[in-house]
Order: C-alpha cells, then sequence, then structure tokens
C-alpha cells in the first residue's frame, strides 16, 4: 500500500542520518533527525515526492 510506504519513508527521516532528505538540495550539518521540525517544514521537504497525499492533508493528519 502505498500510503504505508509514504508514512515509512517520512517516519524514517526522524531515524536515519542518511535519509535522501538529507542530501535534497543543500544540505546542512544542522539538519538532522534530532533537529526540531515544523509541520510545514516536512511538508516542503516531502512536497517533490509525494505532492497529492501532503497537498490532500491525508497524510499530516
Amino acid at each position: 500500500m502505498i500510503e504505508e510506504d509514504i508514512k515509512k519513508d517520512i517516519k524514517s527521516f526522524f531515524s536515519k542520518p542518511d535519509h535522501w532528505v538529507y542530501r535534497y538540495g543543500n544540505p546542512t550539518p544542522m539538519c538532522n533527525p534530532n533537529s526540531p521540525y515544523h509541520r510545514k517544514q516536512i511538508e516542503v521537504l516531502f512536497e517533490d515526492k509525494y505532492f497529492h497525499w501532503l497537498r490532500t492533508g491525508w497524510l499530516m493528519n
């Protein structure tokens, strides 16, 4: 199920320092699994890959 795969990917963002998001764009050493994130920041990081699920609000609720 694609929804479960997406949830796993987003959860792994918080536990894996080598997650693909940390290599996206211009990574910063201050961006890691222990950094605080606002919901909107998470949406921006994942919107290119999961636009539909983030925009409908399904995934972040």
